[in-house]
């Protein structure tokens, strides 16, 4: 959701999924706190700040990321074994040819999660691990 002052000054015009909405000056205090946008108190309207959104992760190269998991103490043995403990078969086979034979990796991606599980990598430590290496 968006609120922008319109051009003659004498309306916020909010725009959401929904559509546009033209607020009177007059109206937008009670109007703005119902939409979520900000709330009445005793010192006038306070906005709502949302909170900034997390900057999504870059795809790393196949150094940065075994960089970044031997900083934290993960081979590419222990990465290995962890595929290699998978279920035979497809499955295995190609978590083993994304792992060994990508051109980059993303955070999103179901071998990431996979591999984070087996290795027992928390998401938060996941995380902050691909920030590091998108640094390297």
């Amino acid at each position: 959701m968006e609120a922008v002052l319109s051009r003659d000054g004498g309306a916020v015009v909010v725009m959401t999924a929904a559509g546009q909405r033209t607020i009177p000056l007059a109206r937008w205090p009670a109007e703005a706190e119902a939409l979520g946008l900000g709330e009445m108190r005793d010192d006038g309207f306070t906005p709502v700040i949302p909170a900034a959104a997390a900057p999504a992760f870059l795809p790393l190269t196949r150094g940065q990321l075994r960089l970044a998991l031997l900083q934290a103490g993960v081979t590419a043995a222990d990465v290995e074994g962890a595929i290699n403990g998978l279920p035979a078969g497809e499955v295995r086979e190609t978590a083993l040819i994304l792992w060994q034979d990508s051109a980059s990796y993303h955070r999103d991606h179901a071998l990431i999660e996979s591999l984070a599980a087996a290795l027992k990598l928390e998401g938060g430590v996941v995380d902050g691990l691909w920030r590091v290496a998108e640094g390297l």
